[in-house]
């Protein structure tokens, strides 16, 4: 459905020559990731609505998807395994933030954004198979991704020092940057493999011409 509503949308712009029809395939792309990140959005938000606050999954989301767009991460073979996926993910962490004792509230966010600049530095930025970066992207969205979890760990750092600050709320921020920062090496390992299977599979071909 989301390739169909994409491919029509591309086809409708085209026809409206806001482009040309030999980009339509380009476009197509861009319009599937908008429609899976808006599905994304609203379930987020009707989730959050359910268990707790919107706002909760607004500064979830806040956190993800920066660093998401500047790191990288896993991608799913389909848009709605990666939309299911982002659901269970954000379900799982909702649980945890809403049943996190606020005495260890502090210890979770200071772990979670050590671990996820730990994951931004050693693996940032993973690149979809079929879209590889160019050398300047990847220095740029590098730098990026480090500057991001850089400032989200001096957040966590002066929550400490502020008095009467919001820290249940930061669990859910936080939480999204510890979303992000899982997927890097799940998407270095996938990629890993499928390079791996797609370097076995080319010599077979030669042999077989």
């Amino acid at each position: 459905m989301i390739s169909k509503l994409a491919a029509r949308a591309a086809l409708f712009f085209a026809n409206k020559d806001v482009y040309g029809h030999e980009e339509i395939e380009s476009y197509k792309y861009g319009f599937q990731v908008m429609i899976s990140t808006a599905i994304n959005l609203i379930c987020v938000l009707i989730i959050s609505i359910l268990t707790s606050s919107a706002l909760n999954g607004l500064l979830f989301i806040l956190a993800f998807i920066p660093l998401r767009m500047t790191a990288g991460g896993y991608h799913a073979k389909h848009h709605w395994s990666c939309i299911w996926g982002f659901i269970i993910i954000f379900f799982g962490f909702s649980m945890l933030c809403n049943h996190l004792n606020i005495r260890f509230v502090f210890i979770y966010t200071l772990i979670s954004i050590v671990f996820s600049s730990l994951m931004v530095w050693i693996f940032s930025p993973i690149e979809a198979i079929n879209k590889p970066l160019t050398e300047e992207k990847r220095k740029r969205n590098r730098k990026h991704s480090l500057i991001i979890v850089g400032i989200n760990m001096a957040i966590v750092v002066l929550s400490y020092y502020i008095p009467n600050s919001p820290v249940k709320l930061l669990s859910y921020y936080i939480s999204g940057s510890l979303a992000a920062g899982l997927l890097l090496p799940l998407a270095y390992f996938v990629n890993k493999k499928a390079k791996r299977q797609a370097a076995q599979i080319a010599p077979e071909r030669s042999d077989n011409k």
